[in-house]
């Protein structure tokens, strides 16, 4: 009985001292000049390695053995530095290039970043985020995640390694690494999330993996690839996923979805091709559609020149042709729809032969449409949309009959335009719609029940302006910074904004002829004469604002 007491007493003092010693281990290092070479026997132990000193020196750091979240607060430290000196404490250029190779992150230890810890094998959220000197890192050979942000931010990471298990990389992964120049996808990569390499300013070529399915949204925005060879079993491109990127022909395969059909403005493209057998998309002539072949979705902007729309196709969706060199276009009136703004900035467009089925132009369809001088609206058109002609070219336009609405700015900054048409149908003039449009010098409405505020605003060579009989409401400035010297209000008019005449220097007189004075905002040009009809002088004189006015008489005096 005392022996086995013994052996058990022995026992236990040898495996309490086998513990200590391993608690107790330190990391095998070695510093010679700026090359730090270090293996861990354990977690945790970074942090007992590196001084102050030795930290400044390091710019090239080889970890061998498990780490942790403390080790990688070490590593981020070193990689966030301020500066760095060699032995003499002379600065040297503040790079580090991180070998990871035969390490291994487990999990454990404190938070790294925020409330992230790491995990086995993975390169976690916001892992190196922001850490300015990185200049190039091989990844730990076990990796099989690189989490959203790792390398967010890391503006001077030129080149990475990963292993060949890594499946899915997160969002904005190496997002606006600006330097990254080289890095190789292993064909185990199923993934890459949202804004993954977007802004990566320096990456010229990219090999995508043989099994990738999936690419978000942004992905590759911004980057400076003239080629992108999308594998054959990709299932699905994010919406402006290649936006911005010089490309000039994108083959789509047949099992490929685009995000919102819309991958993104593409500036060099001269053509859309798509592999035979798509559940999804055709094209023609370079042009990509619906699988329907009834929805035009998109138009190569650098397949310039004159361009025919196909018969039979209903709908053009938005941004079709945004920013394209095109000169002219024609559409058959099978087309019955259009997105926002279809024709926006195509600042070579100088015809578009319009659908006669077309009801409403929606919003930006021609913004920017800096040499489209005249344009013939179909008959049945009702609404014209918010900034729809917005900075145009147009020195002229008539207004079909059957238009109802003029949307907010919708020829706003038109500095052309000399001459308008309106229809007798028009119900509502929207706020700014023909604001600065400094050519214009007549306006003749011969009906419209609204003119919304700063309506005619800045139109400073505007000298006559004809309101019709059944208009109820003027906005505020609406006719502010013209040239007009008569404003005749008709009798139907019951409200009437802010200042609608400021800074119009050369008003002499405002003619009102509702026999109830209407509602009016401010006034500041109150020594323009007022004339009102017979018997309601007094009237005016004691309204709020119209008392204002220094000379208020009856019309015909």
């Amino acid at each position: 009985m005392n022996k086995m007491r013994f052996l058990l007493v022995a026992l236990t003092v040898t495996l309490t001292a086998v513990g200590a010693k391993a608690q107790n281990a330190r990391a095998d290092y070695n510093f010679h000049g700026d090359v730090a070479e270090i293996t861990t026997h354990e977690v945790g132990q970074l942090d007992k390695v590196f001084t102050p000193e030795t930290e400044k020196r390091v710019r090239a750091l080889n970890i061998d053995g498990p780490i942790n979240g403390d080790d990688i607060k070490v590593i981020q430290r070193i990689l966030k530095r301020n500066n760095a000196e060699d032995n003499n404490g002379k600065s040297i250029n503040n790079y580090v290039d991180l070998d990871l190779r035969y390490a291994r992150i487990v999990g454990g230890g404190s938070s790294y970043y925020g409330s992230y810890r790491t995990e086995h094998d993975v390169v976690g959220n916001s892992m190196f985020m922001s850490c300015s000197h990185l200049r190039s890192v091989v990844l730990p050979e076990r990796t099989r995640l690189i989490g959203d942000n790792a390398f967010r931010y890391c503006n001077n990471l030129e080149e990475v390694r990963m292993p060949r298990d890594v499946r899915s990389i997160g969002a904005h992964a190496f997002g606006s690494c600006y330097g990254l120049y080289r890095i190789s996808l292993p064909d185990a990569v199923e993934t890459l999330g949202e804004g993954c390499f977007e802004n990566c300013s320096s990456l010229r070529s990219l090999d995508l993996p043989r099994n990738l399915r999936e690419i978000g949204p942004s992905c590759f925005k911004d980057t400076k690839m003239t080629q992108l060879n999308l594998p054959r079993n990709l299932t699905s491109l994010g919406e402006k996923a290649l936006d911005n990127m010089p490309i000039a022909s994108l083959y789509i395969p047949a099992t490929t979805k685009i995000g919102n059909d819309y991958p993104g403005y593409l500036p060099n493209l001269t053509e859309f091709v798509v592999e035979s057998g798509s559940r999804y998309y055709t094209y023609e002539d370079g042009a990509l559609f619906d699988a329907s072949g009834e929805v035009l979705l998109l138009y190569p902007p650098k397949r310039g020149g004159a361009y025919t729309v196909p018969n039979g196709v209903k709908s053009i969706d938005a941004s079709a042709f945004a920013s394209s060199t095109l000169i002219s276009v024609s559409m058959p009136s099978s087309v019955n729809k259009m997105g926002a703004g279809v024709f926006s900035n195509c600042k070579y467009l100088q015809l578009c032969d319009l659908s006669a089925s077309l009801k409403t132009l929606p919003t930006h369809t021609f913004k920017g449409c800096s040499n489209l001088r005249t344009i013939n609206l179909p008959t049945g058109l009702a609404t014209i949309g918010q900034e729809a002609f917005r900075e145009s070219g147009l020195q002229s336009v008539v207004l079909p009959a059957s238009v109802t609405s003029i949307g907010q700015g919708a020829f706003h900054g038109c500095k052309s335009l000399s001459n308008v048409e309106f229809g007798s149908g028009l119900n509502t003039i929207g706020k700014e719609a023909f604001r600065d449009c400094q050519s214009l010098t007549q306006v003749v409405i011969p009906s419209a029940a609204t003119i919304e505020k700063e309506a005619f605003r800045g139109c400073k060579s505007l000298s006559v302006i004809s309101l019709p009989e059944l208009l109820a409401s003027i906005g505020d400035n609406a006719f502010r910074e013209t040239t007009i010297k008569t404003l005749e209000i008709p009798a139907t008019v019951s409200t009437i904004g802010n200042k609608i005449a400021e800074k119009c220097k050369n008003l002499q007189m405002i003619v009102c002829r509702a026999t109830t004075p209407p509602t009016l905002g401010k006034v500041s040009n109150n020594k323009v004469q007022v004339a009102v009809p017979a018997g309601t002088v007094e009237a005016y004189k004691k309204a709020n604002h119209w008392k204002e006015f220094k000379q208020i008489v009856e019309i015909g005096e």
